[in-house]
């Protein structure tokens, strides 16, 4: 008789283990699946999970893609912004320095009188402080 309980109480905790194991590694399959769904960028459905653990990760793993993509958008938007200003000061600074790479070419004349050469002196010093300014 002790021997058959025995033996009902091992079954049953068998079966609980067993039980047990098979849930636990569905949940650890759903959970490898919306993590996969977060790193491919797809959306993930929570409308079909009934209330529980699962549901529960699956509503974090929702907010963590979220997050994510808030965040993507944020450093693409940066880069967009970073790009944008370094085409303007590269615009801004082409001007003035073509300006000072020519009063140089006419300072190096040696037949420029010396009201223009100071004339030359004055405009290579303001696109100086141009450049300065801008940079």
């Amino acid at each position: 008789m002790m021997t058959m309980l025995w033996l009902c109480i091992c079954g049953a905790l068998a079966a609980a283990a067993f039980w047990y194991c098979r849930k636990y590694n569905e949940l650890y399959r759903a959970a490898d699946g919306m993590l996969e769904q977060v790193l491919s960028e797809e959306r993930i459905e929570i409308s079909g999970l009934e209330e529980g653990r699962l549901s529960a990760l699956a509503a974090k793993c929702l907010r963590v893609q979220e997050k994510l993509n808030l965040e993507i958008g944020r450093a693409q938007e940066e880069k967009e912004q970073v790009k944008q200003l370094i085409s303007d000061m590269s615009h801004q600074l082409k001007t003035p320095l073509a300006n000072v790479l020519l009063y140089v070419e006419m300072l190096c004349r040696q037949e420029l009188p010396e009201g223009r050469r100071q004339d030359f002196l004055e405009k290579l010093r303001r696109q100086t402080e141009k450049i300065d300014w801008l940079t």
